[in-house]
Parts: C-alpha cells; structure tokens; sequence
C-alpha cells in the first residue's frame, strides 16, 4: 500500500513538472535555438530527478521481491525489507490476517505449547511480536513476556494489547545475541518465512534459551532438503533441512506437525509446527543431538 501511494506521487509528480515544460516552452520561441535546447534539457533533467527521488525508495524496499521474481536466492529478507513492509501494512494486519487470511498460527502455537511443562515463572520471548497476536494467547504462561520486532509502527499497536512487559525494536537475530541462557520459551510465529539460511538464528535462540528452554516456530512447507525464496518473497523450508539445522545447533524435536497455517486467494498455505528443545545440561553442541528422555518435562523425539 505505501508503495502504491509512493508510486503515485511520483506520478503526479511527474505531471507537475511536464506541465511546467509545457508553460515554458509556450514563451520559448523568442529564444534562441541554444537557448530552448537547454531550457529542454533542464526541464527533462527536472522530470527525471523528481521521479528518481520518488521512485528509489520503492525499488530499495521492493529489491527482494525483485530478486524473488528473478529466481535468485538471497539466504534473507533484508531488514529495510521488512521493515518497510510491516510499517506499510500495520494498521490493515490484525483484520488482514486474522478475517481475510484465516491465520491460525498463534493458536496452533499456543496449542502445542499448552502440551508441555513449562517453569513456574516462564520467561516468553516473541521473535517478530508485530501486532502482538500471539500476547494474548502467552500472557497467562508468562511470569514475563518480552516482544521483539523491526516496525515500529506494528510495536506501537502491541503495545496497546497491553500484554507485553516489555517491547523492542531490532531485527531478531542481533537481539538473540545480546540474550544468554535467560528464556524459557522463544516464540516465532510466521517469522522464518523471511529467513531463508535458518543456522544464525537457531545458533541464537539456542544461545538466549536456558537448559529445557523451548522454541516453538512455524515454517511454510515445501519438498527436497533445503530452504526456497517463493516468488511471493517468502522462504519455505523441508523438513529435513529444519531437522538438519535443529541438530547443529543443539535441539533436540520435542513436537512436529503439519498443518494448514493460513489461505492465500482462498487456497491453504500448508506448513510445519516445530517445538524444539535445549537439553537440560547443554553441554558440547558435537553431541547434544543425543535425545534426553528426563529432565525437561516430558519425552523427546528427534
């Protein structure tokens, strides 16, 4: 939507300026032919700059759905990316997603969530809060919930939910950095489809998450045995490739599901819900893909 009305400024910018042209070269006929030409010149010059300068930022946020539509494979969506995005979107999302979308992943979240036993004051972090759907359904987990997100504009409306102790603005994995062995539970509903590469990211949530600590996340599906930049500017990720860098990174599969996530043009857009889990003593991440059984609150899978 911002970009449309980008997109149409420049447009109404550009008759502005070619109607100046038009006046000027009405009284250019005394001048001579030098004369006019630059007149021409500067005038088209003018014409050019202003459609530039209006259409740049359109093309620099747009640049990932360029490269999409290319068939190229950058390893994320880049933060000016999605923060231009959301920012654009905020004031539509909540009604967006929840009427037009049929968004269920927050409550497929919640739900597998309910199924296992968390710590008696659970700190709940929520990667890519945005609006805030998810506060609702945590808050009555959390002894603390902290939101993170890169809109402001989409932070401004979760803080209205008043569910949040505290809310942040940053990209999600350079806030992970800052965060060691201090989480319970780390939320990612809908985020990953903006991260193709899924290693630094688990390599941080591994690294906020105290021993037993949860991740819970859901990924749009899709076959083979990687990661997949949709035309649509969202990554979709295999399950083995998530199971691959769940391993790497020192998780164990404590739950996996498919399920419908959403619609899209009324067609179901299938994905996975995943609840991995740190291991009660993390030690060395070479063998903490062995599975533990006791401990964190129920048997693990992997």
């Amino acid at each position: 939507m911002t970009s449309l009305r980008q997109s149409c400024t420049a447009f109404w910018d550009a008759i502005l300026v070619a109607g100046l042209s038009m006046v000027a070269a009405s009284h250019a006929g005394s001048l001579s032919l030098r004369a006019q030409s630059l007149i021409y010149l500067f005038l088209l010059l003018a014409v050019l700059a202003v459609v530039f300068r209006r259409c740049l930022p359109v093309i620099y946020a747009n640049m990932h759905l360029f490269r999409a539509r290319l068939g190229l494979r950058p390893t994320r969506a880049s933060p000016h990316y999605v923060k231009a995005l959301f920012d654009g979107y905020s004031e539509e999302f909540d009604r967006h997603l929840m009427i037009d979308l049929l968004y269920r992943a927050p409550n497929l979240l919640a739900g597998i969530v309910a199924e296992r036993r968390l710590p008696s004051a659970p700190i709940i972090l929520d990667l890519g809060c945005g609006t805030g759907i998810c506060g609702p359904l945590f808050e009555p987990f959390a002894d603390r919930l902290i939101g993170v997100d890169l809109s402001p504009k989409m932070l401004e409306l979760a803080e209205r939910k008043q569910c949040y102790d505290r809310l942040v603005e940053a990209d999600v994995v350079d806030f992970l950095r800052q965060e060691t062995g201090t989480i319970d539970l780390c939320l990612a509903s809908d985020v990953l489809v903006y991260l193709g590469d899924l290693d630094e990211l688990f390599a941080g949530v591994w690294q906020a998450l105290r021993p037993c600590g949860l991740f819970a996340f859901t990924v749009e599906a899709t076959s083979g045995n990687g990661w997949r930049l949709q035309k649509s500017g969202r990554y979709a990720h295999s399950e083995s490739y998530v199971r691959s860098c769940a391993r790497a990174a020192g998780f164990a599969v404590a739950d996996w599901r498919y399920a419908m996530l959403r619609t899209q043009g009324e067609a179901p857009v299938s994905g996975d819900i995943w609840l991995l889990q740190k291991p009660p003593a993390a030690g060395p991440r070479a063998s903490s893909h062995v599975v533990h059984r006791n401990g964190c609150g129920g048997p693990l899978g992997d």
